[in-house]
This record gives C-alpha cells, sequence and structure tokens, in this order.
C-alpha cells in the first residue's frame, strides 16, 4: 500500500496542550512540575503533543536547539524515536508521516541531576515524501525550571508598598540585614535575607 503526502501549509501541524488547547506560535512554557517515576527517575515533562490539523495524511520532524542545560538529560521521542541530549546544540529528528487528525505526544521531558534550568526551542518542519522540507511549522520555547522550593527570593519586586518590617520574634525592625519578615501594603508577606 502507498500513501501519497500533499504538501502542506505551515498551520498542518499544532503543538497541543494537556488539556487540548492549541498552543499559540512562538509561545513560551515554563514548566516546574518535578515528577517521581522509581523506573525512569525524576523528570519534569513538557505535556505537549503535536496535532495533524488538516483532513490528510503529511510528513513532519523536529528540530530543537537546546540552549541552556544547567544538568542532567533532555530527551525527545518524536515523531518516531527517542533521542537523549547531554549538552546544548542544535538537533533534528527524523521525520514520519502523522494521519490527518492524528494526536502525537511529545514525549519530551528533562531529567534534572540537581537544580537548575534547561530550556530549548523546538520547531516542527512539515516535508514531502522526499524527506524535503515544504514548510516551516509552529515553534514553542520550553523552559524546564528545577528550584530548591525553600529557597528565598531576594530579587522580590515589591511593587505594592512596604507596611511593616519585621526581625524573628515579630518586632517591628529598621534593619536592612539578616532574616527579616516584610508585610506588604496588599496583606502578603515575604522572608527576605539580606547579608
Amino acid at each position: 500500500m502507498t500513501t501519497t503526502v500533499m504538501a502542506q501549509d505551515s498551520d498542518t501541524f499544532q503543538f497541543v496542550d494537556q488539556s487540548g488547547n492549541m498552543v499559540a506560535n512562538g509561545s513560551t512554557v515554563t514548566l516546574s512540575d518535578l515528577k517521581e517515576d522509581l523506573f525512569l527517575g525524576n523528570y519534569i515533562s513538557s505535556g505537549l503533543s503535536v496535532k495533524n490539523t488538516s483532513a490528510t495524511t503529511a510528513r513532519v520532524r523536529m528540530v530543537y536547539d537546546i540552549t541552556t542545560l544547567d544538568n542532567g538529560t533532555f530527551q525527545i521521542c518524536f515523531p518516531v524515536n527517542c533521542m537523549s541530549r547531554f549538552e546544548t546544540g542544535a538537533y533534528t529528528t527524523t521525520a514520519d508521516n502523522m494521519s490527518g487528525g492524528e494526536q502525537r505526544d511529545l514525549q519530551c521531558e528533562w531529567f534534572p541531576t540537581a537544580y537548575g534550568v534547561c530550556k530549548a526551542q523546538l520547531s516542527l518542519e512539515i516535508m514531502n515524501a522526499f524527506n524535503q522540507k515544504t514548510a516551516d511549522g509552529p515553534t514553542v520555547t520550553l523552559v524546564f525550571n528545577y528550584a530548591d522550593p525553600t529557597d528565598i527570593n531576594v530579587n522580590v519586586n515589591i511593587n505594592p508598598a512596604v507596611a511593616n518590617v519585621y526581625n524573628l520574634q515579630g518586632q517591628s525592625t529598621s534593619t536592612s540585614t539578616g532574616l527579616r519578615i516584610v508585610r506588604l501594603t496588599n496583606g502578603k508577606t515575604l522572608k527576605l535575607f539580606t547579608k
């Protein structure tokens, strides 16, 4: 049986989130939900899929550029094979056909070994039957962030005014060093530490 893959336009494929919503071309998606798996280890998943929005079979591949990889492994399993990368750089997957209306999991994850960031730009390319690119598809930037949940953010933008500053004993203070509890005019409370 022979499948004919017609030339497609740039809207043939779309990135789709876990809720089934289309992700706009050029979007940046920030991810920080660490999943723990006894078999796979700890990872942060993109949760994205790729959908062929046309009614006909079309061929696609992924071009991805890992711009930041503080540690660990970046992995993508799309459209067919899994590829793991341990360093920054630009890479391309093999191409494969997707049926009209088909949605395929991107299976894109970062497996961190310590706190840090992994950033990658993913771009779909529409191919013909001879594996020649016929059109650029959408692009999405993924920012995986694995941060220590106990970190105190010292670079807080205090847009609401500071109502009161307290020491650890709950006494009002005017010191600008050490650990302080800051109450803002909007009712929020922050812990700040300055050396």
